[in-house]
């Protein structure tokens, strides 16, 4: 079975057009602090490991032991490794844009769920972008968003660029706060 492509993004200088990370370097605007993750796939119980494992090692987290280097990395082959980035700059947001999923299962959001536990341990952020209205109102509609306040309205927005000006701002306002 072939994995589903998973890339970072980045905005464009001066727009709000985003593109892969890996595409665009010269022309990348410096969003510091965020990171922007796609998943060009349905996230269903067969690729929620997968996922997982992508979205850490591309970030370079790794929550289990609370550094900023994960130990997948070394572990994966040079496809999946692709445009990781391990970074010493602290990251204070994540945002995962839905774009490309068709759909979400029980497993998907479960593993949502972790990943917003884990992330917000480390003093992360998780925000969904571009989830269609099928995504939006499955995770509205589920346990996962009801229990424990990990995944809430508050953390999806319908574009990527207003998900993205948002944790620009609250991790302006973070930083003022140290």
């Amino acid at each position: 079975m072939q994995n589903p492509k998973t890339s970072l993004m980045a905005r464009v200088k001066g727009t709000g057009i985003y593109r892969e990370e890996s595409k665009i370097k010269s022309a990348a605007e410096d969003l510091t602090g965020i990171k922007i993750f796609r998943f060009s796939s349905s996230l269903c119980f067969f690729n929620v490991d997968f996922f997982k494992k992508s979205l850490y090692s591309k970030i370079g987290i790794n929550p289990r032991n609370m550094t900023t280097e994960t130990k997948e990395t070394s572990s994966m082959t040079e496809s999946e490794k692709g445009d990781n980035v391990t970074s010493s700059v602290p990251i204070h947001s994540i945002v995962i844009d839905c774009s490309m999923m068709a759909f979400i299962d029980i497993d998907g959001m479960q593993t949502l769920q972790t990943i917003a536990i884990e992330c917000t341990k480390l003093g992360i952020t998780v925000l969904f972008a571009n989830a269609s209205r099928r995504i939006q109102n499955t995770l509205k509609n589920s346990d996962v968003m009801n229990s424990m306040d990990q995944i809430r309205l508050d953390q999806m927005f319908v574009t990527l660029h207003d998900a993205v000006e948002y944790a620009l701002t609250t991790g302006n306002e973070k930083n003022r706060t140290k």
